[in-house]
């Protein structure tokens, strides 16, 4: 009876081993074949081919227009603003008179230095008259030379004395020609900061200047506008005096203004590593005012243009940018490349790479190093490829 359970227990045991394991053996065959099926077969990929860019490349950067010569202007004596004639707007020529001064203490001083003046030339002819004479009476031997010394001693201190006072005379009359406050050049008014009764005085004669730094009008040339433009380290070279520049201006739609390389800095900035370059813009029906904000293109020629492939190509990793190349076995490789300049659909690639490769474009998980490759078609795939995508069947 025992040994009848007993071989009853080990029966059930042996059906219940035989009824758990035969399902997780199967499974284990199964994940075995699909690992299998999966080594065997080859990964479908769509991909694109690694291109010399074009030699002459368009070189677009940013800038903002400035005039071409900007000033404040001040005073250059002091007295209170009799009348102005030129608004904020208005277009100056050079020497044009925009406000006009009252000066009452320069016109006082003036009279009273021209009045000195006249004394000191009766002076002088009189000291004039009687060293003539004393010259005469040397000659008949009536006076000593030393007296005649004297006496060109006093013509010569009334002669410096007219002199001086000629001079201040020239100094106040100029003054007073200050109190006309003129255009140094031709342009527009960008800024008035005066009015009729303040008083002014010439910049930097203390608190009773119109304010710190600010002058009575700014005024700016805009018949010629200038762009200052940060040119990169990689295209400076390629930049010189006399080149030409398109500019174009979001808000000056479907025109483009000429402009020229008038120069550059002829050194690079050591913080950003660019050039500074100055484009000059004939801007005779003032289209362009200052502080537009405006893109100049550059034609830039490249002796070696760089390599060029889509961006869809690039796999980025801790260990930076990298491409998957197909290798002549159709199995991938993944090549670290350093990269040039972004155009948005395509990027430059300026090592890692050789021209002709043949890349794989938005590598799935799948594509790992050293995977079997099937490159596919549009037909396979037809939401898949761009217009970057070459077809390999």
């Amino acid at each position: 009876m025992k040994r009848v359970r007993m071989i009853s227990v080990v029966v059930l045991v042996a059906v219940l081993l035989l009824v758990g394991g035969l399902p997780r053996v199967a499974r284990t065959r199964r994940l075995a074949a699909a690992a299998s099926a999966r080594n065997s077969s080859a990964v479908g990929v769509l991909v694109a081919t690694v291109r010399r860019a074009a030699a002459t490349s368009d070189l677009a950067l940013p800038g903002t227009v400035q005039a071409l010569h900007e000033a404040s202007v001040y005073a250059q004596t002091a007295g209170y603003v009799k009348r102005w004639t030129v608004d904020m707007g208005a277009h100056v020529k050079s020497g044009q008179v925009m406000a006009q001064i009252s000066t009452p203490e320069v016109d006082q001083q003036l009279e009273a230095a021209r009045a000195t003046l006249a004394r000191a030339q009766a002076t002088l002819l009189l000291n004039k008259t009687n060293l003539v004479r004393w010259k005469d009476l040397v000659r008949d031997s009536a006076v000593s030379k030393l007296e005649l010394d004297e006496h060109q001693a006093a013509f010569d201190d009334a002669n410096a004395a007219v002199m001086a006072d000629e001079a201040d005379v020239r100094r106040l009359t100029a003054l007073q020609q200050f109190s006309y406050i003129v255009a140094p050049f031709s342009g527009v008014v960008t800024s008035r900061s005066l009015d009729v009764g303040q008083y002014v005085s010439p910049a930097g004669a203390g608190p009773a200047t119109t304010g710190i730094g600010r002058g009575l009008y700014t005024l700016a040339q805009i018949d010629t506008v200038r762009l200052l433009v940060n040119v990169p380290q990689s295209v400076s070279s390629t930049i010189v005096v006399g080149q030409h520049a398109a500019v174009s201006v979001a808000e000056r739609p479907g025109r483009t203004f000429s402009g020229t390389v008038s120069r550059t800095s002829e050194a690079l900035d050591p913080a950003s590593r660019t050039l500074l370059v100055e484009v000059r813009i004939p801007n005779a029906d003032a289209a362009l005012v200052p502080g537009l904000y405006a893109d100049v293109h550059f034609q830039v020629d490249r002796s070696t243009a760089p390599l060029i492939v889509t961006a869809n190509a690039l796999v980025t990793r801790s260990d930076g940018p990298q491409v998957v190349e197909v290798r002549s076995d159709s199995t991938a490789h993944f090549s670290p490349v350093k990269l040039g300049r972004d155009y948005g659909s395509e990027v430059e690639l300026t090592d890692g790479i050789t021209e002709g490769a043949t890349v794989v474009v938005n590598p799935s998980d799948d594509v790992i190093e050293g995977a079997r490759l099937r490159v596919v078609n549009y037909s396979d795939r037809p939401n898949s490829a761009s217009s970057d995508t070459r077809v390999i069947k």
